[in-house]
């Protein structure tokens, strides 16, 4: 049970994760909250099929590592324990095959539990862990907290037989560990405000500062991939990347640009800490643009160790940019900064950073608007081999902004108060109203205009459709407000909807959606739609959350389909009436190659490029998660009138 010291009270918690040796944001967050909990006097049980991952995903760990991923605080009594499951073997041999990651991690979970008398368990991102630390918690009757991050929420769950497990997992949680931009997606799973809280902000560890012992030479000869393992030269300047590589991260972006670099005759090195999940992939672009003599691409190291990557290099770049998981925000950056070495930085991570404003380009980090644009990469990257002193005074003076006295041992404290809401200790008050944080800065204007908050919800809310909104909306007469309250109604009941159990098989889930292999198969509504016709273009107003409130607005009517998707998400799409003719008419009945001949017909439109062209719209929708492609007769969700029709749809 816990135990105290004064005032203090320390818990005993088994927490589900990523842990390393996996490699990751995920995996080292994880880490550092069990590592901090410990440090405080906490007693921390880690269950984790960490051992199992991928040789392409796994951190390089030498025996002086051991001692950091299980200790003990004799100063405050903490420990911090791990526990793995029996790697699979012949044992475990079942057909079909498959590792079975959910029952040994909730096992050996429960067994953690019962012997050490855990009072809470946290399961940290839905697959494995948080379903396994659901069951644990069935069967033990000890309450479990939830965690997601970017890529569970929005890519696991967009698959609808995972979302009922992970809905089902979401509602039986004593919390759940989140943002407040997604609150949203939650209270439309009918969970609680006052069970959602808001993730701990992380922290940089102290070890990332300018004080890290570079890596020497030879150490980075033994560790390189052999096949990659080009003349590192300490006397010249060296440009690095670390993490996850891929098109998204910006790699072949940085690779394509050192080529450019070496054609205009700088020398420098190239340090690309990124595993062996591309190493194909990465000697091609290599060998492209002719780096292969002064690149090293070395394997995935362990948190800890990555101080001393980035203190060997004279800047390293972070350029991911058109990242598919909207809510992903990655720690790098920050990481980069308080090492003290300058940073290359793409616009889109830029733009998610919540300092950006302390960050001037050419004074405390180097800004790369767009990495595709790889002659201006290059150039920010030849201004730092060129330069070398210039690169380290940035570096220096990135240092300074990244440093937060004031955010010191937030991140444990935060955790520490998750803990406290999961036994029921105290109750979440760090909570935001969908409403609040759904609406952009001018909700004060439109309140006002309406009346009362209170009204606003209960307009809201309102479920006599047959009664016109202007008639509701007595407190105002401006067109604009009465259009911005019919957006936020149809948003509402979007949120507010069931997602309706229809299991249609989309054949083409798991890849890319053609001209040629849709034309036999027939698209149908993926999820349930609500169409509302405006007559200003409010749908501006609530997706360019920095835009004031505009009660000059020009009329523009616009047609708007709301969409709530498997994963909670709610999607909303300005569609042309052409557009619109196609989502009514892709009710899984008709194959694609039939039913496009038959709307541009029904709509006058009968050329080649109308064909080409609405055959590409079912292909952005389809990717867009709007649409599925099955075979014939399967049936599609509803396409209703938001204003018209009842709160929940009825399929067709």
């Amino acid at each position: 049970m816990a135990s105290a010291e004064g005032d203090r009270v320390f818990m005993r918690v088994c927490l589900i994760g990523k842990f390393p040796p996996i490699q990751g944001g995920v995996s080292a967050q994880t880490y550092w909250a069990a590592y901090g909990l410990a440090q405080r006097g906490h007693q921390v049980f880690v269950v984790t099929n960490a051992a199992e991952v991928e040789d392409a995903y796994r951190v390089r760990l030498d025996e002086q590592d051991g001692p950091r991923l299980a200790t003990t605080f004799p100063e405050t009594g903490g420990e911090l324990h791990v526990f793995r499951p029996e790697a699979p073997g012949y044992r475990m041999e079942h057909i079909p095959w498959s590792n079975p990651h959910v029952s040994k991690l909730a096992g050996l979970a429960t067994d953690v539990v019962r012997a050490h008398n855990c009072e809470l368990i946290i399961g940290s991102y839905f697959e494995p862990y948080a379903v396994s630390a659901f069951l644990a918690s069935t069967w033990t009757g000890v309450p479990f907290v939830a965690q997601h991050a970017g890529s569970d929420l929005d890519r696991l769950m967009d698959v609808p037989e995972l979302s009922t497990t992970y809905r089902e997992m979401l509602c039986a949680a004593k919390a759940i560990v989140t943002r407040p931009s997604v609150y949203a997606r939650f209270e439309a799973m009918g969970i609680p405000r006052d069970r959602l809280l808001t993730g701990a902000p992380y922290e940089t560890p102290a070890l990332f500062n300018p004080e890290a012992e570079p890596l020497d030479s030879e150490f980075l000869d033994d560790i390189a991939y052999p096949r990659l393992s080009g003349l590192f030269d300490k006397s010249r300047p060296t440009l690095g990347m670390y993490g996850k590589p891929g098109l998204y991260k910006g790699s072949f972006d940085f690779i394509a640009a050192a080529g450019i670099l070496k054609k205009q005759g700088a020398d420098f090195n190239i340090l690309l800490m990124s595993g062996s999940s591309r190493l194909d992939a990465l000697d091609a672009a290599i060998g492209e643009a002719d780096i292969a003599d002064r690149t090293k691409v070395l394997p995935f190291l362990p948190h800890w160790r990555v101080p001393s990557f980035i203190r060997t290099c004279t800047a390293v770049a972070f350029l991911e940019r058109d990242f598919p998981v909207a809510i992903h925000g990655p720690v790098l950056a920050r990481e980069i900064l308080a090492s003290g070495t300058a940073l290359l930085l793409s616009g889109e991570i830029h733009a998610k950073q919540n300092f950006r404003d302390e960050l001037v380009d050419g004074e405390n980090f180097l800004l790369v608007p767009d990495p595709k644009e790889r002659d201006v990469l290059a150039a920010q990257m030849g201004a730092v081999v060129h330069d070398p002193e210039r690169a380290r005074r940035i570096g220096i003076a990135g240092a300074a902004t990244a440093v937060r006295p004031e955010n010191n041992g937030a991140f444990v404290d935060a955790w520490e108060r998750i803990i406290d809401v999961g036994i029921g200790a105290r109750t979440a008050t760090d909570v935001r109203g969908v409403y609040t944080i759904a609406r952009p800065r001018w909700l004060t204007t439109l309140r006002e205009a309406v009346g009362s908050d209170s009204d606003l919800h209960e307009i809201l809310a309102a479920d006599d459709a047959d009664t016109p909104l202007v008639q509701v909306l007595s407190a105002s007469k401006d067109p604009v407000v009465v259009d911005a309250v019919r957006f936020l109604r149809a948003r509402h009941r979007a949120i507010e909807a069931p997602i309706a159990a229809r299991p249609i098989t989309n054949v083409l889930a798991s890849q890319r959606a053609t001209v040629d292999n849709t034309a036999a198969l027939a698209p149908y509504r993926a999820v349930d739609m609500w169409i509302e016709q405006f007559s200003y273009d409010v749908l501006a107003l609530f997706c360019q959350t920095d835009r004031e409130f505009d009660a000059q607005l020009l009329p523009q009517p616009i047609t708007v389909c709301f969409a709530k998707k498997v994963n909670c998400a709610i999607v909303e799409l300005q569609v042309s009436p052409g557009v619109l003719a196609l989502l009514e008419a892709c009710d899984g009945q008709r194959v694609t190659s039939e039913l496009i001949p038959a709307v541009l017909a029904d709509v006058g439109a009968t050329s080649a490029t109308a064909h080409t062209s609405a055959h590409g719209s079912l292909l952005r929708l389809h990717r867009s998660g709007y649409l599925g492609f099955t075979h014939p007769g399967s049936g599609a969700r509803a396409l209703i009138s938001a204003v018209s029709a009842p709160p929940v749809p009825v399929g067709s």
